[in-house]
């Protein structure tokens, strides 16, 4: 979605989430360090709710997502993803820590985010 860190976050991330959010339930910012970006990065994930997708897997499957920093430990957390994502070999970046940071959107954002007009 663009740059992601406190001083250039209006630039495209709470425009392309205020998007997302005219046409989908669901969406939810995200952040990760792009060292050649020069600066944190941002992207958002959106989907559709239960009553509106196929079988409502894509509402379940993304609310476990979000809801997996919060609802379990960190030991937990990482038996899901390497179970999950491990198949493809070992996890090299992601991991329970990770998944909290990412999905941890600071403050400024968050309130910018719900702010933006555009």
């Amino acid at each position: 979605s663009g740059p992601g860190d406190l001083h250039n976050h209006t630039e495209c991330c709470t425009v392309i989430h205020q998007t997302l959010r005219t046409a989908f339930e669901r969406v939810c910012p995200y952040f990760a360090s792009v060292p050649s970006f020069g600066s944190n990065w941002a992207w958002n994930v959106a989907w559709k709710a239960k009553d509106q997708a196929a079988g409502g897997q894509s509402s379940e499957v993304g609310e476990e997502a979000l809801k997996m920093g919060r609802l379990h430990s960190d030991d937990d957390l990482d038996a899901i993803l390497e179970k999950t994502l491990g198949e493809r070999g070992p996890l090299t970046f992601y991991d329970a820590e990770s998944h909290r940071g990412i999905f941890g959107v600071p403050k400024p954002i968050r309130q910018a985010i719900q702010a933006e007009t555009r």
